[in-house]
């Protein structure tokens, strides 16, 4: 892997990136302010990418925002 990218899709449907990864001992980590969107329900996904460019993205989760 050569970079993490975490989305983030909302109720317009338009995801956007909200965070990049950076490679841990544990795994790749992200900081996320979630003060940056409103409250509500939210599907997020990480996107990896390899050296080439090529993507594969992981099973979406629902979080919950409530600042």
């Amino acid at each position: 892997m050569s970079k993490v990218e975490f989305d983030l899709t909302g109720a317009s449907g338009h995801a956007e990136v909200i965070a990049t990864g950076q490679s841990s001992l544990v795994g790749w980590l992200a900081r996320w302010n979630t003060t940056t969107v409103a409250n509500g329900t939210y599907t997020l996904r990480s996107v990896v990418y390899d050296a080439s460019g090529r993507s594969s993205q992981s099973n979406s989760i629902t979080v919950t925002v409530s600042n």
